[in-house]
């Protein structure tokens, strides 16, 4: 256990603690000595945010407050495995920068970390690997990268001849969209076979002087992907029947992404 830190969706602290003395209650529970627990209680207030605020009540701290020092916590008898259920709710744009900063820096240090979230532009700038589920059953699950990335589909970027390039690629690949670009660029996604057939299309380019600004593969949201399981899952029920008698109720919908 002594490996393990969580941190839990609902907190309730003693709110007539300042939150120095709440962590020291923590640390003695973990059992860190006193001398070695006041300097571990400064360096994660300080890692969240709450440094100048070591010696208020908890009662003051505002929800976004609350939630560092749920972190704090969670970080203090510093874990090789943490549990975050809902790590960024409640807190302000500022302060989703802090804690995903600090999840970051835990997972290049080789921590690993469970994250239970609704945010999921939040999962996908700190994750790996996601897990969707909807009642409680996983529905899809993999490593983020390959999930979200479109099957033989590239967004090309270039920045000379803009007219010509729909013209030079009409029968080098298998589809041609034009979308939005920056300003003195133009942009398009493109479908293509395979890789080779790709390059051979980047290849017609250099060799009418098309000077390509960039080439990456199109990515789905990791909402898009969250979107498509659930309704994927649901048209699955629908059509296998109810698995309860009926007049039983219906379950309730439950989707959430895990990493």
């Amino acid at each position: 256990r002594l490996r393990i830190g969580y941190m839990p969706e609902l907190r309730n602290y003693p709110q007539f603690l300042t939150a120095s003395r709440c962590l020291y209650l923590f640390g003695r529970l973990h059992g860190i000595p006193t001398a070695k627990g006041k300097k571990r209680i400064s360096e994660v207030l300080e890692d969240v945010g709450l440094g100048k605020w070591s010696d208020h009540k908890v009662g003051s701290f505002s929800k976004g407050m609350k939630q560092r020092l749920a972190l704090a916590q969670a970080l203090l008898h510093d874990p090789e495995l943490l549990f975050l259920d809902e790590p960024a709710e409640g807190i302000d744009p500022l302060g989703r920068v802090v804690v995903r900063n600090i999840l970051r820096r835990l997972r290049e240090r080789g921590t690993t970390l469970f994250i239970n979230s609704h945010l999921l532009t939040e999962v996908e700038m700190v994750c790996d690997e996601v897990a969707i589920l909807k009642s409680g059953k996983i529905v899809k699950a993999g490593i983020l990268s390959e999930l979200t990335t479109r099957e033989q589909q590239y967004r090309l970027t270039v920045a000379s001849d803009l007219e010509r390039v729909p013209a030079l690629l009409d029968k080098a690949v298998l589809e041609i969209e034009e979308i939005k670009a920056p300003a003195g660029l133009a942009a398009w996604n493109l479908t293509v076979r395979d890789r080779d057939e790709l390059n051979t299309a980047l290849d017609r380019l250099r060799r009418e002087n098309i000077l390509v600004d960039g080439i990456e593969p199109v990515r789905n949201s990791l909402e898009e992907i969250f979107l498509g399981a659930i309704r994927d899952q649901t048209v699955n029920e629908a059509q296998q029947g109810p698995e309860e008698p009926p007049g039983a109720g219906s379950k309730s919908v439950d989707g959430r992404v895990r990493s």
